[in-house]
C-alpha cells in the first residue's frame, strides 16, 4: 500500500519529466497538466479539502513566478545601467560572434540604441 501511495504522489513529477523530456512539450503546457493531475489525485485519493488544494496551487504559482520577476524587474535595469555607464557595450565588441540566434541580435540592436541615448 505504501508503494502505491508513493507512486501516486510521484505522478505529477513523473508527468513533468516525461512531458518535458520525451514528448518535448513546452513548460507552459506541461505544468498546468501536472497541476491538474496533482489536484485530482489530492482531492480524490488523499481526500484533501478543496480550499487547501487551491491555496497550495496558488502558493506554487507564486513561488515559481517570484524568482523570475525578481530577475527581470531588478536585475535587467541594474545591469543595463552598469553596462551603459561604463561603456562595456562599446562598438569594438563584435556581437556577430556572440550568438547565431537572430532574436539575440534583435534584442542587442534595441539595447545598443538605448545605451546611445543615455550617453
Amino acid at each position: 500500500m505504501n508503494m502505491i501511495i508513493f507512486l501516486l504522489a510521484l505522478a505529477p513529477i513523473l508527468w513533468l519529466v516525461i512531458a518535458l523530456s520525451l514528448l518535448k512539450l513546452p513548460a507552459f503546457k506541461a505544468c498546468p497538466i501536472a497541476l491538474a493531475i496533482a489536484i485530482v489525485l489530492s482531492m480524490t485519493f488523499f481526500k484533501m479539502p478543496a480550499v487547501n488544494c487551491l491555496t497550495g496551487g496558488l502558493e506554487g504559482i507564486a513561488l515559481a513566478l517570484w524568482p523570475i520577476s525578481l530577475v527581470i524587474l531588478a536585475g535587467c535595469p541594474y545591469f543595463r545601467n552598469i553596462f551603459c555607464g561604463t561603456g562595456a557595450f562599446g562598438r569594438s565588441f563584435s556581437w556577430g560572434r556572440a550568438s547565431g540566434d537572430h532574436r539575440f541580435h534583435l534584442f542587442h540592436g534595441n539595447y545598443h540604441r538605448c545605451c546611445e541615448e543615455m550617453v
